[in-house]
């Protein structure tokens, strides 16, 4: 009886306390929370904003502060012990500084045990007025604010605190940082993620041995764990070190002790040996990543068998692990949500779709993607679980046809791409995924139509189906608007043809469209800029007519209509544009005075005619190429144009001596003026390019973002909350600027960020002279450089040897004299070299290094050139004459003395060839016989008239 009479009377009071206790907060608690309003309130201007702010706390009436929000009070004794305050103080949240916390604020709450200050961009903190004041908090939430590393100072004093978050918080850890916090010996949950914290893990971590939840994700540390000291943590649960990017070694042998964890995130590092070995203990395992590391050895999934609680595992882009899933018969007690096993190798020997799958019915995201498995499409994972919403099994080897047995209303992202699929898509196949999103069966082979049955699918946003064999006509239903929510469509690498852009065109919301590498035709109509297009690739097609309808694509970014039979005149009125390339068409007349607001401008390959428009090399142009048209007059002024990294004006009609203000485009990598008229001199200022030294322009566009409404589901919401996004908020969608450049005597394509590391200058096929400016010895960073077929004299000169990058030399085709340097031996990346068709002489260079690779194509017509790949031999050969020097050089004679002997015959010689030329001239034409002797008696008598009288 005593026992029970004992609780009696403890409820009793209980009871009494609670409804004849306080009936309201304290007076000085209600006047704190409104100073905490004030501190928030200051800086917001705007009165209504600042009256709606918090107006629950009145200042004004007799209301109970414990009824206010954001409060919580203790109901026996009315103080305040929880208040959450999050994301309160925005309007601060725009500079970098923060707002300075005044922490005294919170000293009246004495029973203050939770105190919740995320997302208000605070920093810390008021002189002598740090956290340690709040003596009896217990779970302190500071997340995204900007404390950084000053935080520190403030914590050592709360031996109470049992949870605290520092996320997103600009931590550095270079004050101690982690060490500090190993004090706090109750602390059960420290969220330090999204930091900047940049050290290894401290051995004194393993001083928390009351740790529960331990997250370090998003940072920069590095170094391995800490071996004996990181395996005392033996109650943790929950321990994620994702996304440090630094982390490596082997996964200490202890880790098996660690019997409570539930969830393990170690993806995105460095860390490497066997990992099996951890799993048998672990039987309470719910979240399992260990994805991007380097693991390696052989996993056997049937270690998870018994694990009944997993719900989900990704195991993906770890090289060298093998994970095997066939190696003896066994059934799983779990049910997974989601399931990543992307390369790694999974069922190497078998590669089979894991059999396992068959017993799986609560699947959100399946992703078998890049692991080369064979056999057919697996249907029955679709039938089996139907809140399947992600289906990835790309880049593997399925075969047979794509055939869907039964309807899914939930599947909402299905990527089947490089396989060897193949036959008719089913007609219905949109009414059986009615909801899809995006759907990828590009890099297959399917053939015929395109199932009109699309149109079902009216959520669909991305459609791929590149690089099959579809052929026939695009439906129009599927052009004119059935499609309402499409906004990236891919039909290129296929058989399509007739005409997409007929008056029906109406896909409004498209973003992204790619069309190249078919056989459309026809010419593209207005209707084309009802849509939003962003991106728009119809290259490699039979497309005509003008171009006039790209003055109205305003939101255009990218356009790429290469290679089909466009004609008329390139209009004036563009878009600003990152990417146009109208080459090899048939556009035709002056390039127009317009100034266009492009990075990369490509119109090679056309029929323009007339002079280069200044207003065409000014920023923000990276990229102009207009070669192989028929150009003529000078370069204009390219003062305006300091951000151009490549210029091609090569096969043109160009003219006029080399231009001097090239060499103030310091940045350009890629110069080409062959094959023109240009003549004169090399300038001893092209040393002012750089060709290389200039390392980044942005040739790899992520030109066009698609917004696809991202999916996340939270698998893991205990201490630390785990989201998996299973479908991606965003795909972006870019286009690599592609160059053709002559290298080794080739033609090379260079796309994207290639670009930034290939430079060359090529200046062949014109009529330059004089000699090989030694200046272009100090381009160090060259890797082209093409002078032949012009008119250079003078010997080569030593300094070439400093282009140490350089990977082809051609000088063939010029009157060049002299030797050939034996430095240039020193030039280990040399792939190509020629000097054929000069005058050189002498010893070619040893066959060391790059030049053991050279045969004699590199030298042929150099007569006086020997060596032993030569015929003629340095022992044998005949040097030249060299012309007579300059007579002050060789002797003391004067330059004016003759030998008289030859100087007498040969006047002699001369005056009678003369003198009996005049006289038969007399003879034979008397009508000059006359003239001559009248001009001798006119001469007679003036002299006689002069002199005489």
């Amino acid at each position: 009886m005593k026992p029970l009479l004992v609780q009696c009377v403890f409820w009793g009071l209980l009871f009494i306390l609670q409804w004849g206790g306080h009936e309201c907060c304290l007076r000085e608690e209600r006047m704190a929370l409104l100073q905490i309003k004030a501190f928030f309130t200051t800086g917001i201007v705007n009165v209504v904003v600042a009256h709606r702010f918090l107006p629950s706390w009145l200042e004004k009436g007799d209301n109970d502060c414990c009824t206010w929000e954001r409060v919580t009070c203790n109901p026996i004794t009315g103080r305040v012990t929880e208040l959450s305050l999050d994301h309160l103080s925005q309007n601060y949240c725009n500079s970098f500084s923060g707002l300075s916390l005044d922490v005294s604020l919170f000293s009246p709450f004495e029973e203050l045990l939770n105190l919740h200050l995320s997302g208000n961009c605070f920093s810390c903190c008021l002189h002598n007025q740090g956290f340690d004041k709040l003596k009896r908090v217990e779970d302190l939430n500071l997340a995204e604010n900007y404390f950084g590393d000053n935080i520190f100072r403030s914590l050592g004093a709360l031996t109470t605190l049992t949870s605290l978050n520092l996320s997103w918080n600009w931590i550095y850890g270079r004050r101690g940082g982690l060490q500090d916090l190993t004090m706090l010996k109750n602390l059960k949950v420290l969220d330090l993620s999204a930091n900047y914290v940049e050290r290894s893990i401290p051995p004194a971590i393993g001083n928390l041995t009351t740790m529960v939840a331990l997250s370090l994700a998003e940072n920069h540390l590095i170094g391995t764990l800490p071996n004996q000291e990181f395996c005392k943590l033996k109650n943790l649960e929950e321990l994620d070190l994702s996304h440090n990017y630094g982390l490596e070694g082997v996964l200490p042998p202890c880790f098996t002790n660690l019997t409570s964890l539930r969830l393990v995130d170690l993806s995105t590092n460095k860390f490497k040996g066997e990992i099996s070995f951890i799993f048998p203990n672990l039987k309470y395992l719910e979240y399992i990543r260990l994805g991007d590391n380097h693991f390696k050895g052989k996993f056997s999934f049937s270690l998870l068998a018994n694990h009944s609680k997993v719900k989900l595992v990704e195991i993906l882009n770890n090289d060298n692990l093998e994970v095997e899933t066939e190696d003896s018969n066994w059934v799983p007690e779990f049910q997974l949500e989601v399931l990543v096993l992307s390369r790694c190798n999974l069922n190497k020997q078998s590669l089979k779709v894991p059999t396992f799958l068959a017993y799986q019915s609560r699947l959100k995201l399946l992703d078998l993607s890049h692991n080369n498995l064979r056999g057919g499409f697996p249907d029955c994972v679709i039938k089996n679980n139907s809140q399947l919403e992600v289906l990835k099994l790309s880049n593997n080897s399925l075969e047979g046809q794509l055939h869907l047995q039964h309807l899914n209303t939930s599947i909402l992202w299905m990527d089947v791409s490089e396989n060897q699929l193949r036959g008719r898509l089913e007609e219905n196949l949109g009414r059986k995924l009615p909801y899809m999103t995006t759907l990828n069966l590009s890099m297959n082979h399917f053939v015929g139509f395109v199932p009109s049955s699309f149109c079902n699918m009216s959520g669909l946003v991305q459609l791929d189906l590149s690089n099959n064999f579809f052929d026939g006509e695009i439906a129009k239903e599927m052009v004119s608007g059935c499609l309402n929510s499409l906004r990236v469509l891919i039909l290129s690498g296929n058989r399509f043809h007739g005409q997409i852009f007929s008056t029906d065109f109406n896909m409004t919301t498209l973003s992204v469209l790619h069309l190249e590498d078919n056989q459309f035709s026809g010419t593209i109509t207005n209707a084309i800029s009802t849509s939003y297009l962003e991106l728009l690739d119809a290259s490699n097609n039979h497309f005509s007519g003008e171009v006039h309808w790209i003055s109205n694509m305003t939101h255009l970014i990218t356009l790429l209509i290469q290679n089909n039979s466009l004609t008329g005149r390139f209009p004036c009125k563009i878009p600003a544009l990152n990417h146009l390339d109208v080459s090899h068409n048939s556009l035709s007349g002056a390039l127009l005075p317009c100034k266009y607001e492009i990075n990369h401008l490509l119109l090679h390959s056309n029929k323009f005619t007339g002079p280069i428009p200044e207003t065409l090399l000014h920023w923000p142009l990276l990229t102009l190429n207009i070669r192989d048209n028929n150009l003529s007059g000078n370069i204009p002024s390219v003062t305006r144009a300091e951000s151009l990294r490549v210029l091609l004006l090569g096969g043109n009609q160009l003219n006029g001596s080399f231009p001097n203000q090239l060499c103030s485009l310091q940045k350009i990598s890629l110069l080409d003026l062959s094959h023109n008229n240009f003549f004169g001199e090399i300038p001893q200022c092209i040393s002012n390019i750089t060709f290389g030294k200039t390392r980044y322009a942005d040739f790899n566009h992520d030109d066009v973002s698609v917004f696809i409404g991202s999916k996340v589901v939270t698998l893991f919401g205990n201490f630390l909350v785990k989201q998996y996004e299973i479908v991606p908020r965003l795909v972006e969608y870019y286009e690599k600027v592609t160059i053709d450049f002559v290298v080794k005597k080739r033609s090379n394509s260079y796309k994207g960020d290639i670009l930034n590391c290939m430079s060359g200058l090529d200046l062949s096929c014109n009529s330059f002279t004089g000699e090989i400016p030694h200046e272009l010895g100090e381009l160090g960073l060259i890797h082209t450089l093409n002078l032949s077929r012009n008119q250079i004299k003078g010997p080569i000169p030593a300094s070439l040897s400093g282009l140490r990058q350089l990977e082809s030399l051609d000088l063939s085709y010029n009157n060049l004299t002299g030797k050939i340097p034996p430095e240039l031996i020193d030039l280990n990346f040399l792939a190509f070299f020629s000097v054929a068709y000069n005058n050189l002489s002498g010893r070619v260079p040893d066959m060391k290094g790059q030049f053991g690779t050279f045969d004699e194509s590199s030298y042929e017509g150099n007569l006086y050139l020997c060596g032993e790949l030569l015929a003629n031999k340095c022992n044998n050969i005949i040097e030249p004459i060299p012309p007579t020097p300059p007579s002050e050089l060789t002797s003391e004679a004067k330059w004016y003395e003759i030998d008289m002997l030859i100087f007498w015959v040969a006047f002699i010689v001369a005056f009678i060839i003369f003198f009996l030329g005049v006289v038969i001239s007399l003879y034979v034409n008397p009508y000059w016989s006359r003239r001559l002797w009248n001009f001798v008696d006119d001469c007679y008598y003036a002299c006689y008239f002069k002199f005489c009288m």
